[in-house]
């Protein structure tokens, strides 16, 4: 499978307070983010032709990202890496990877990038359940 990787870029500004720091892998601002990336991811897919009978049985949304937790900061690129679980639709639950990056223009502004790896898991399990 295509490995997709979608990024947002958001403005982001601490009130009264700047910092050159990506932001916390549990910020709000964040998380909301990466559920928002999921449903762009889901559109996406849906246009591709292979992918799109696959993708009609997949949750339309993500309902809450639980266990958050940094992996890596990378001072020099300002860039912060983060694992969660997805809570989905339908009580399913998957393991999710992203980062945020500090825009090296503007520190007040960031960059999310949400993998695409847990998708093929979230259609595998789609697959087999269709199978029963």
């Amino acid at each position: 499978m295509n490995k997709i990787l979608l990024s947002a870029f958001v403005l982001f500004s601490l009130s009264g307070c700047l910092s050159s720091e990506a932001p916390k892998c549990s910020d709000e601002d964040v998380t909301t983010l990466v559920k928002d990336l999921y449903v762009q991811m889901l559109d996406n897919m849906k246009e591709a032709p292979y992918t799109a009978m696959f993708v009609a049985a997949l949750p339309k949304e993500m309902l809450s990202i639980d266990s958050i937790r940094p992996v890596a900061y990378d001072e020099a690129i300002k860039m912060r890496s983060c694992k969660a679980t997805a809570k989905l639709e339908g009580d399913k639950e998957i393991n999710i990877e992203y980062t945020i990056q500090t825009n090296e223009e503007n520190s007040d502004e960031y960059y999310v990038e949400l993998g695409s790896d847990f998708l093929e898991g979230l259609m595998m399990q789609n697959i087999m359940n269709l199978a029963k």
